[in-house]
C-alpha cells in the first residue's frame, strides 16, 4: 500500500510541476541540475547495432533504424572509449532515436559530437506532454577540444519520463540519407519529491480513498 501511494504521490507531483515549469537547457556536465548524476560511459554495452538497448535504468532504441556501440573513433567527436552512434557498417542507422528512463529524472544531458547539421532533443514526461525541445548545434570537427558540445535537458521540478532525439532532414525516398552523430558520458539525475509535495500528495490520495470508501458503502 505504502509503495502504491508513493507512485502516484510522484505523477501528482509531475502532472501539477509540469503544467508550470518548463525543462532549462544544458550546455555543461558540471551544470548544478546534474549535481552527483549517474553515468553512463558504455564501456560494459555490448559493441555492434541494437534495435535497443537497456544500460542500467536507461533505455536507448533506434526509433526508425539501429543504434550502434562503436569505440573506433574514440578520442574524437566529443567520446572516450567506447560511445554510442548511428553508424552502421556502410547501412545508415537512426534518424531518430527515444530514451526511456526506468524513474522519472529531473535533468539529462550527453557529450555530443560529429553532428553535420542540427537535431532536436525533446523532453517529455509521463503523459506525452512536451517539457522542452534544444536545437542541438552541428559538432563537425573531429578533433579535440573542438569536436563536440554537452547538451541536455533539465529543471527543477521536471518530471522527465522520456526524451527523443531526432534529425528532421532525412529524405524518406533516400534510405541512404543519415547525419552521423556520436553520443557518450550520458548522464542523468533522478527526481528527489519535495516533502511538503508529497505530504500534499498523500493527503489528496488519502481524502480521495475516505471519499471512495464512503461512496462503496
Amino acid at each position: 500500500m505504502r509503495e502504491f501511494i508513493v507512485f502516484w504521490t510522484v505523477v501528482w507531483i509531475c502532472a501539477v510541476g509540469t503544467q508550470v515549469v518548463r525543462a532549462d537547457i544544458i550546455t555543461s556536465a558540471s551544470d548544478p541540475a546534474l549535481a552527483g548524476a549517474t553515468v553512463i560511459e558504455f564501456e560494459s554495452a555490448p559493441k555492434g547495432t541494437h534495435a535497443s538497448l537497456t544500460i542500467g535504468e536507461v533505455t536507448f532504441t533506434g526509433v526508425d533504424r539501429s543504434l550502434r556501440i562503436d569505440d573506433s573513433y574514440s578520442g574524437w567527436y566529443s567520446t572516450t572509449g567506447s560511445y554510442l552512434d548511428n553508424w552502421a557498417y556502410f547501412d545508415p542507422g537512426f534518424s531518430s532515436m527515444r530514451i526511456d528512463f526506468a524513474a522519472d529524472v529531473s535533468a539529462f544531458g550527453f557529450n555530443w559530437g560529429g553532428a553535420d547539421s542540427a537535431w532536436s532533443l525533446t523532453a517529455y514526461n509521463a503523459f506525452g506532454d512536451s517539457l522542452g525541445v534544444y536545437n542541438l548545434p552541428a559538432a563537425v570537427d573531429p578533433d579535440p577540444p573542438y569536436g563536440g558540445a554537452f547538451v541536455g535537458l533539465g529543471g527543477f521540478g521536471s518530471c522527465i519520463d522520456h526524451a527523443v532525439l531526432s534529425w528532421p532532414d532525412p529524405d524518406p525516398l533516400d534510405p541512404s540519407d543519415y547525419d552521423w552523430i556520436f553520443i557518450d558520458n550520458f548522464m542523468y539525475q533522478q527526481v528527489v519529491p519535495v516533502p511538503g509535495a508529497v505530504l500534499l500528495g498523500v493527503l489528496g490520495l488519502s481524502a480521495a480513498g475516505a471519499r471512495l470508501r464512503r461512496m462503496r458503502a
